[in-house]
């Protein structure tokens, strides 16, 4: 049975980031400050030291102010940003799409035809995407299965019986999900049990 990393672990995207993931650059419209070793807003965060780290490695930065603020949303441009710097080797596995709603001189244009073409995003009936859209767990979790290429050794049922709201996961993601969680990118904070796989993914996850 696939075990479930502790909230002491890093954060899910930030876990996969380190293994050779993800990059953030712009978590926001406005322009990030240099990464940066500390910050003011996540002192006593539960993903304080990832935080740290990832800055350090370049992976993630901050805003101006010199906050971080763990708790905001992150949205499908942002997300796509954050792909682009862990990623930067994927193969491209798909030809580019020119999604109507991501022009060439919108900031995160590069970041979103990279993530498309690797196979770790995809947008919508009619070539849409939703930059602004905030971006679910459950689309995390899948997207990160997506474009490492995972799928789950046991039926997808099994791996996901460990979590109490089992039957809140979409039925789209149900696979990528337990990928995901086989492969220990699965972090549930504060409460392991629960995956909240509708939820808000935060910057801090």
């Amino acid at each position: 049975m696939a075990k479930l990393i502790t909230h002491q672990s890093a954060p899910a995207l930030l876990v996969a980031a380190s293994m050779t993931v993800s990059s953030l650059v712009p978590f926001a419209l406005t322009t990030p400050a240099m990464a940066q070793a500390t910050f003011s807003d996540v002192q006593g965060s539960w993903a304080q030291s990832c935080i740290v780290e990832l800055s350090q490695r370049g992976i993630i930065s901050g805003y101006p102010d010199g906050t971080f603020r763990p708790n905001n949303p992150v949205n499908r441009a942002e997300y796509a940003a954050m792909l682009g710097k862990a990623f930067p080797n994927a193969p491209r596995v798909r030809p580019a799409v020119g999604f109507v709603d991501v022009p060439s001189s919108y900031w995160a244009y590069s970041a979103v035809s990279y993530a498309s073409q690797t196979g770790f995003l995809s947008g919508y009936p009619g070539n849409v995407f939703n930059p602004g859209q905030s971006i679910p767990r459950a689309q995390v979790l899948v997207s990160l299965s997506s474009g490492l290429n995972y799928t789950p050794s046991q039926p997808a049922s099994s791996v996901l019986g460990i979590f109490a709201d089992a039957s809140a996961i979409p039925g789209y993601a149900q696979t990528g999900i337990a990928a995901a969680t086989e492969r220990r990118l699965v972090v549930n904070y504060p409460d392991v049990n629960y995956l909240r796989p509708n939820q808000l993914a935060s910057r801090a996850e």
